[in-house]
């Protein structure tokens, strides 16, 4: 009796955990994505009429974000269609009626996943057409930042049929696809025609070219398909194609603001009283902020001249006003880069930022502190100022050399005693009077002797037939430029570089944007790289080089 009651114990136990279930633990990670098993139409149907679209995999699974990771070409609008998943099928439902004799492709790129490791079912995509023909025709290539030479991802690539009437900032693509992580796109299926081909980044998801905030870039040649496919590698650039159009023109308390939808590659303002001076700055791009230096006059009559970057071009006349109000003024202060002196040229450099236009300075309150004793006073002709007057670099050659084996003592600010200054570039109080008569603060700034053993340098040759810019490169600032085939970059601070070649076509010594409107593509660029690296590590008393660049002898701006 106890053998039976033990035997039913068992068999009770057993019966009660097979119905308990749950997910098995323990075993290998599932590291695959979905597999696609069947698919209505299949891959490349002609003659399909439904309205939907059905696939099945090998596994439950379930959606991500299929609004942005599903593109269908020829474009469809996104709100004519409904994507729907349950167990293994995801339904897509068109809303509107697909075009007649049509290729249309189906990139569902990662909007599919399995509900457990959330693996993408990768490279699923689905071509048919509803006519009796699949288009076979494919465009495919990289897309790179044109200054950086960095791929980049996520980028939408356009094709949109030609007419002398396109216009890729106003009108939607008919195909288009996104670019991988590493810059690729491909777009298959593409009927035979003439086609303008173009990237832009789409941060707001409409289709069309923001040139206001989104990076572009295009093939100013049309691109015929017709029977070959292509490989076309497209650059980005950040350029405001918008046309320029004065915002306001205003008085605020003792300034004159010209406001402008955009920044602007030059301009000119000028009384046409040519015995009045004007001093004017731009504190932000598109904005000009003219002084009041003009007294006892209503209005000031002053010729405007300002040009983009696509040269488009604003010439007007101004009547300018100031408002007889007392006011706050900014504060005028002085901001320095690093002063360094060359011992073997005996040459002090420098560069210095001004908060408000420099309308005088007192070249006996700047002078270089040498020693106890000696001093070297700083000109106007030893200072080089931009356009505004609002920054100038100083070079001043000196008549002895410096000697820095000397203590450099730095002089202190305040009420107490003060050391004597050695090497060191003294501001006194008043140094510089601001377009406002507010005087500058005293300021002292240390020399720095330049050694070539704590630097480094880079030698660099261009092989090519074609006029060229070599620019030597950190983050998104320009650090020192040549124009030669070989040349060198010296007193190079240790770090992390790269280098990129200009090809000049036209010759004028800078890079040209170039114009959609006027079918000129922006100046080519070349990056220097090394196993698929482009950062140069330097290093002190390091001379690197020469690296070489071998660059196409048909390099021209419809490439």
């Amino acid at each position: 009796m106890k053998w039976f009651s033990r035997v039913w114990m068992i068999v009770a136990m057993l019966t009660l955990s097979c119905a308990q279930q749950s997910v098995p633990t323990g075993g290998e990670k599932d590291a695959e994505g979905p597999k696609l098993i069947a698919s209505e139409p299949t891959n490349r149907q002609t003659h399909y009429k439904k309205e939907e679209i059905i696939l099945w995999f090998d596994e439950f699974i379930q959606l991500n974000n299929p609004r942005e990771q599903i593109i269908i070409v020829p474009a469809v609008n996104k709100k004519n269609i409904e994507v729907t998943a349950r167990k293994n099928k995801v339904i897509v439902r068109f809303k509107e009626p697909l075009k007649d004799s049509t290729t249309y492709t189906v990139n569902f790129r990662e909007s599919i996943q399995d509900i457990t490791e959330r693996n993408v079912a990768t490279n699923l995509k689905l071509a048919f057409s509803t006519g009796p023909v699949i288009d076979t025709l494919e465009v495919k290539g990289v897309i790179t930042q044109l200054m950086t030479g960095e791929p980049e991802p996520n980028c939408t690539v356009a094709l949109l049929p030609f007419s002398d009437t396109v216009d890729i900032f106003k009108y939607k693509p008919e195909y288009f696809t996104l670019t991988e992580k590493d810059g690729s796109y491909e777009i298959s299926n593409v009927r035979p025609g003439n086609y303008l081909i173009y990237a832009f980044q789409d941060r707001n998801k409409n289709l069309i070219i923001d040139s206001r905030t989104e990076m572009f870039g295009f093939r100013s040649s049309t691109l015929n398909l017709s029977n070959i496919n292509f490989t076309i590698d497209l650059s980005l650039i950040k350029l405001d194609m918008r046309p320029l159009k004065f915002v306001s023109a205003r008085p605020i308390a003792q300034q004159f603001i010209i406001r402008l939808n955009k920044g602007l590659e030059q301009f000119h303002v000028k009384p046409l009283d040519s015995t009045k001076a004007i001093y004017f700055d731009t504190p932000e791009p598109g904005l000009i902020r003219i002084y009041n230096t003009f007294t006892n006059q209503d209005s000031v009559a002053i010729q405007c001249n300002f040009r983009d970057s696509i040269q488009n071009i604003i010439d007007t006349l101004i009547y300018a006003r100031f408002l007889k109000q007392n006011s706050i003024f900014e504060k005028f202060s002085i901001q320095g880069d690093e002063i360094l002196y060359n011992s073997k040229l005996q040459i002090i450099t420098g560069n210095f930022r001004f908060t408000k236009p420099v309308e005088k300075i007192n070249s006996d309150s700047i002078y270089i502190s040498t020693d106890s004793v000696n001093k070297i006073h700083v000109t106007e002709k030893n200072l080089l100022w931009n356009l505004t007057r609002t920054e100038c670099k100083l070079t001043l050659k000196t008549p002895e050399p410096l000697n820095f084996d000397k203590p450099n003592i730095r002089r202190t600010l305040g009420t107490g005693p003060k050391e004597k200054a050695i090497n060191q570039l003294i501001l006194k109080k008043g140094a510089f009077i601001s377009v406002e008569k507010d005087s500058s603060h005293e300021s002292i700034f240390r020399i720095n002797e330049l050694k070539e053993n704590e630097r480094a340098v880079l030698l660099y040759q261009i092989n090519s037939d074609k006029r060229s810019i070599t620019e030597l490169y950190q983050k998104d600032k320009t650090l020192m430029r040549g124009h030669e085939e070989k040349g060198k970059f010296e007193y190079i601070n240790p770090g992390e570089y790269r280098l990129r070649v200009i090809i000049d076509n036209n010759g004028n010594g800078k890079w040209d944007w170039g114009n959609f409107y006027q079918l000129t593509e922006p100046e080519p660029v070349y990056h220097y790289e090394e196993k698929g690296k482009k950062d140069i590590p330097l290093k002190a008393n390091w001379e690197v080089g020469p690296l070489l660049i071998s660059l196409p002898n048909n390099v021209d701006n419809s490439q």
